[in-house]
């Protein structure tokens, strides 16, 4: 009996020297454990990491949400097909409804490519007008309305975000994808454009029985650059036109002066070109799309004999220019020829 209580008593003495050598310690790590509890340092929220996932064939490049849930989304995509953006939605709530998107200039992303949606859309909660703050952690959906260049049917994509909403800068500006200043390439007479480049016309061009610039499929992601000079032709019923893109994508036309030809700047089945500070007059038609899709800026289309912008097809258009007459395209008239 006597030994049994010296061994319970060796064992009391152990526990009690265990706590006095280790109690301490313990006692300092669930204080600093509830400390960073209180500061959330464990709160699955802080945790989470910020992601944005789309369907097979879309990319989100770039994203992020701002105080007051403004969307900044950078969409890759590489569906084999060119794709015109036309409406955005970013939202926590089921089901979306149509007066939860917010239409946009129409933004061709070429296959490959991406493109920067930045800046048009909010980010709103479950009830649909509340916005996220900084600091919250928002999921929502990205819904995109878009049509796709080869059928012309719309479709939409919806991709997942879920983001610690940061700061709002105090002048926002989506950042554009750095590129390489073009090398120019001389153009001295009339010619075809069969590789991408930067093209610069180095004097006034004229052709009689042909069409003058003729920009194909293998041009495409080129900018042509007449520098105020003058492409002329032997008169529109010569059945010629002065630049002429066949199934070329992603070109730029600026600063050309077009005249005397059946069409003066015609596309055919070319999509996000881009036509700028342009003179074009005496032609039969001004500026002619067919099945393309382009964009307008500082053009002056006057004296043009039949229309001046004349659209047709499958033809998607936006922006402004100086005209009198037009036949199907959707571009804004800033002021007539007349002034």
């Amino acid at each position: 009996m006597l030994g049994k209580s010296l061994m319970r008593c060796g064992r009391g003495q152990t526990a009690v020297e265990f706590l006095l050598t280790y109690g301490w310690a313990i006692m300092i790590m669930l204080a600093v454990v509830a400390v960073l509890f209180f500061l959330g340092i464990f709160s699955p929220n802080t945790l989470a990491p910020n992601s944005c996932t789309m369907p097979s064939g879309f990319s989100c490049y770039g994203y992020k949400v701002s105080d007051g849930g403004e969307l900044w989304l950078d969409l890759g995509q590489s569906t084999g097909k060119g794709i015109t953006v036309k409406r955005i939605a970013c939202t926590a709530k089921e089901p979306v409804e149509a007066g939860d998107f917010v239409s946009v200039p129409d933004i061709y992303i070429k296959s490959g490519k991406h493109q920067s949606l930045s800046g048009y859309v909010h980010c709103t909660k479950e009830d649909g007008v509340s916005t996220p703050a900084e600091g919250e952690y928002y999921r929502g959906t990205i819904y995109i309305d878009y049509v796709d260049e080869d059928t012309q049917m719309s479709h939409r994509l919806k991709g997942d975000i879920a983001y610690r909403v940061e700061r709002a800068a105090a002048t926002p500006t989506p950042s554009p994808t750095p590129t390489p200043s073009p090398t120019p390439i001389p153009i001295t007479s009339c010619r075809t454009i069969d590789a991408p480049g930067y093209y610069v016309v180095q004097n006034d061009l004229g052709s009689s029985d042909f069409s003058c610039i003729i920009i194909t499929s293998e041009g495409s992601g080129s900018t042509l650059d007449c520098q105020g000079r003058s492409i002329t032709g032997s008169g529109p019923s010569a059945g010629t036109d002065g630049i002429y893109l066949t199934h070329a994508n992603d070109v730029t036309i600026r600063n050309c002066h077009v005249s005397s030809y059946a069409r003066g700047i015609y596309l055919w089945s070319s999509n996000g070109i881009i036509i700028t500070g342009n003179t074009v007059a005496k032609n039969n038609y001004g500026i002619a799309l067919l099945d393309s899709n382009g964009t307008f800026s500082g053009n002056t289309a006057c004296g043009n004999f039949i229309f001046d912008f004349y659209c047709v097809g499958s033809t998607t258009t936006s922006g402004s220019s100086i005209f009198d007459t037009n036949d199907g395209c959707d571009v804004t008239r800033t002021s007539s020829c007349g002034g």
